[in-house]
């Protein structure tokens, strides 16, 4: 029981950084995945609508 007992105590130190580090990084990827997210739903419907534009007018221009 004593050998156990330093181990848990000795392990947590080493986590804790690596845990700081993965928070940040999770925050800059969901920043990243929140533009890339919001390019393509402000993105979709101005290319649709371009798309839907030169459609008509290649069908009024034969």
């Amino acid at each position: 029981e004593p050998v156990s007992s330093p181990d848990p105590s000795s392990t947590p130190p080493p986590t804790a950084p690596p845990d700081q580090a993965n928070i940040s990084t999770n925050t800059a990827n969901m920043t990243l995945l929140g533009i890339i997210l919001g390019i393509i739903v402000v993105a979709t419907p101005i290319a649709s609508f371009i798309s839907g534009c030169l459609l008509y007018f290649k069908k009024r221009n034969p």
